[in-house]
């Protein structure tokens, strides 16, 4: 039986609190995720999921690097090609090759990392 002395307990937020929790922002305490409340086995599991394709990612560069590396091991006429004046073709390949597979590779990353964050987002809601 409630007391009808008792006022009623209200909450009251500060303007910008209310404005973020009608946009359902992200807040910065505990297992409250996008508005949800999730299981924090369920958290790790995703973070563990991302930890793979990072590391997929990672393993992709380094077996990048390797292959020009094996490239020019194999054919070695290849570094030694001089196409602009007296730089060989060794020196001026890894920054392109290197450089082309990081943008790519991170492109592909992060749309792979936001599709699984949005699978599991829905998941969860």
């Amino acid at each position: 039986m409630e007391d009808p002395t008792v006022p009623e307990k209200r909450l009251v937020l500060h303007p910008a609190t209310a404005a973020a929790r009608r946009h359902d922002r992200q807040r910065a305490y505990g297992s409250h995720v996008r508005g949800h409340t999730v299981d924090n086995t369920e958290v790790l599991a995703l973070m563990r999921r991302h930890r793979r394709l990072g590391l997929l990612f990672a393993l992709l560069q380094i077996t990048t690097g390797i292959s020009l590396l094996i490239v020019f091991l194999i054919w070695p006429e290849l570094g030694r090609w001089q196409p602009i004046g007296s730089i060989p073709f060794a020196w001026i390949a890894p920054g392109p090759v290197a450089l082309g597979s990081i943008v790519v590779s991170a492109f592909i990353h992060e749309r792979c990392a936001v599709r699984m964050d949005d699978v599991w987002s829905k998941a969860h809601q």
